[in-house]
């Protein structure tokens, strides 16, 4: 986890299923563990639905707000 002045950081997160697919636009804290999660279907529910696995685009901000 990524601290800054503000306090945690955020990431702002892309998922999609295939080129021209579903997308799925996520906030994290750990936007690495937050994609593996994605991508090992750890986490029941829309991503695991719809296939989505690749990262397709993230921003990462300052704080959660």
């Amino acid at each position: 986890m990524r601290k800054s002045i503000y306090g945690i950081t955020s990431d702002i997160d892309i998922m999609s299923s295939k080129l021209r697919g579903t997308l799925y636009i996520g906030v994290a804290s750990n936007l690495i563990q937050r994609t593996s999660q994605h991508k090992e279907v750890f986490v029941d529910g829309f991503c695991e639905k719809h296939g989505l696995k690749v990262l397709v685009w993230y921003e990462i901000h300052e704080d959660m707000t």
